[in-house]
C-alpha cells in the first residue's frame, strides 16, 4: 500500500498547515513541562513541511481512496495532485485485501467535518475530545485507521503532523514529489485557480474603470 501526502495552497489547506506549524511550539512547551517532572523524557518535535491532505492507493489494483468532502471516494489512480509525497508500506496480499475491504466499506460515507475543529482544540490543549469511532472519517483518520490495521502504534486522533512524523520511521519507504515538470505546473495553476481568477477580475475592473473615466468622474465630483 502507498500512503500519499498532498500539499495545496487554498484557504483551508493553508489553515491546516498553519495549525500544524503552531502544533510544534505548543507541543514542545507541553513536553518541556513534562520532562521537568518525569524521568522518562519525551523527545521534542521538529518543524516539518506538513501535508494537509492524505490518500491511500493500491498499486496492484490501480485504485485510490481518499476522504474528499462531502464523502469518501474510490477511483482509478491518476496523479492529479500538486506536491505529492509517498510512503510505501509493504504487507502481505491477505493484509492488503483486508485493508481494501475496509476502505470499500467506507466509500460514500460522509466526510467527518467536525473533527477539523477538534484537531484545533488538540493543538492548544494536547488532548483529544472528539469522536473516535468508525462511522465517519476525515482524510488523515483513514490513514491512521489503516496504520492501526497494519499493527502500527498510532491512534485515530493523530493529527497530520503526528501521522507524517510517524511515517518517517524506517519501516516506511519515502518518495518525494514524483510529478513531472509539466504536471507540477498544471497542478500549480489549478491549485491557485481561485486566486488567479480573482486577480484577473480585479485587473479587468481596474482597466475598465481607468479607460472608462470612472476614476476621473470620482475625482471631479469630489472636488466640484
Amino acid at each position: 500500500m502507498k500512503i500519499q501526502g498532498i500539499r495545496s495552497h487554498r484557504f483551508l489547506p493553508l489553515a491546516i498547515q498553519f495549525y500544524m506549524w503552531l502544533w510544534v511550539p505548543l507541543e514542545n512547551s507541553r513536553r518541556f513541562k513534562y520532562n521537568l517532572l518525569h524521568k522518562d523524557k519525551k523527545p521534542y518535535v521538529k518543524f516539518q513541511k506538513t501535508n494537509n491532505h492524505w490518500s491511500l492507493r493500491s498499486v496492484r489494483l490501480g485504485l485510490e481512496w481518499e476522504a474528499l468532502w462531502p464523502k469518501i471516494v474510490e477511483r482509478p489512480f491518476i496523479l492529479n495532485h500538486h506536491e505529492v509525497s509517498e510512503w510505501d508500506r509493504t504487507c502481505s496480499i491477505e493484509k492488503e485485501n483486508e485493508i481494501v475491504a475496509f476502505l470499500r466499506e467506507q466509500v460514500d460515507k460522509h466526510y467527518e467535518t467536525f473533527n477539523f475543529w477538534w484537531h484545533i482544540v488538540k493543538v492548544f490543549t494536547g488532548k483529544w475530545y472528539g469522536p473516535t469511532g468508525d462511522s465517519q472519517h476525515s482524510c488523515v483518520e483513514i490513514i491512521n485507521k489503516v496504520l492501526m490495521m497494519l499493527g502500527e502504534p498510532v491512534t485515530m486522533d493523530f493529527n497530520p503532523f503526528e501521522t507524517q512524523e510517524y511515517l518517517g520511521k524506517p519501516d516506511f519507504h519515502y518518495h518525494a514529489d514524483n510529478q513531472s515538470t509539466i504536471q507540477k505546473f498544471v497542478s500549480w495553476l489549478l491549485d491557485r485557480s481561485t486566486y488567479i481568477t480573482i486577480g484577473i477580475i480585479v485587473i479587468v475592473i481596474l482597466y475598465l474603470a481607468i479607460t472608462g473615466g470612472l476614476f476621473k468622474d470620482i475625482i471631479i465630483r469630489s472636488y466640484f
